[in-house]
């Protein structure tokens, strides 16, 4: 064996018997929660002064070999999953700390919210690159699912500063640490000022039931949550490509169609006939003009 071999086996044995949690990154992969990214965080603040590199393979070596979650390391619950929160709440104090600690390292990733100033704004290989640089100093090692869920608090949080404090004057939680965004989304409110989407004239949302929407997709089947993530880039893309005005126009068409068709589309399949045939095309081999039609559109999705 090596000298270097031999040190780097030494160093496993040293971090192991200091008890890492081994399912770390596993647990990277796969998180759901702000419990568990709260945890990771935790974890990534305390072996910080480690050998990470040592450290990630470990990791790596254990989930390779099938390593699962240890209920031993499940983190504490911080507040009831299903509990629904207004705008109002303020978040627990170990959510607190890790929110802030982290809107503190996005100040620095200017390319993901500097529209107006940053040079690389909108390079998607640059974004990604400092999102992940987000996710490994937040013990998320980079992982896709870490990433999508700081995203996700980053545009939540974002999103209710402009409407709270900026459109309403109401107090925020975060107004301070949020307050670099000011100056940016102050231009984007100029500049979509004058686009109206006008949902407002098909429904009326004072009618509707609340939807907590991280429950909705927490729960919802993998393909559904792969294809909310896809539209959501998607959109994003649009948006830093052509900006916000056009991504507001495009969605005002986008949403006038799909209302405009709505009861075409209820009605399909109603009357006799139609779900007649409806059975037959499902009924037939899957080379039938109905299954080459459909693979053909869905060709390059």
């Amino acid at each position: 064996m090596l000298p270097a071999e031999f040190h780097e086996v030494n160093e496993k044995i040293r971090i192991l018997q200091k008890e890492l949690p081994v399912d770390w990154l596993v647990r990277a992969h796969n998180v759901r929660s702000l419990d568990e990214l709260v945890q990771l965080y935790t974890w990534q603040k305390q072996w910080a002064d480690e050998n990470l590199s040592v450290i990630l393979k470990i990791l790596q070596d254990y989930e390779k070999n099938g390593g699962y979650p240890d209920a031993a390391n499940n983190p504490p619950i911080l507040a009831k999953k299903h509990q629904k929160l207004s705008s109002s709440d303020q978040d627990l104090p170990e959510v607190y700390e890790f929110v802030c600690d982290f809107f503190a390292m996005l100040q620095n990733e200017p390319v993901i919210w500097d529209r107006e100033n940053a040079a690389n704004f909108g390079n998607h290989r640059q974004m990604r690159q400092s999102w992940c640089n987000l996710s490994l100093k937040l013990g998320g090692w980079g992982a896709m699912q870490h990433v999508q869920m700081i995203k996700s608090i980053y545009r939540r949080k974002r999103d209710q500063y402009n409407l709270d404090v900026m459109k309403m004057g109401k107090p925020f939680q975060y107004e301070e640490q949020l307050k670099f965004l000011r100056p940016v989304i102050e231009m984007a409110n100029s500049r979509n000022s004058p686009i109206q989407i006008g949902l407002d004239e098909y429904v009326n949302m004072t009618t509707c039931a609340e939807i907590e929407y991280d429950s909705e997709i927490e729960y919802a089947p993998p393909p559904t949550q792969e294809v909310m993530r896809t539209v959501e880039d998607f959109i994003d893309q649009m948006r830093f490509l052509y900006g916000d005005v056009a991504a507001a126009e495009y969605m005002q068409i986008c949403c006038n169609d799909v209302i405009s068709n709505k009861e075409a589309i209820a009605m399909q399949g109603l009357n006799d006939c139609d779900w007649a045939r409806s059975y037959a095309t499902q009924n037939q081999p899957s080379t039938s003009n109905s299954a080459l039609k459909f693979e053909e559109s869905t060709e390059g999705v």
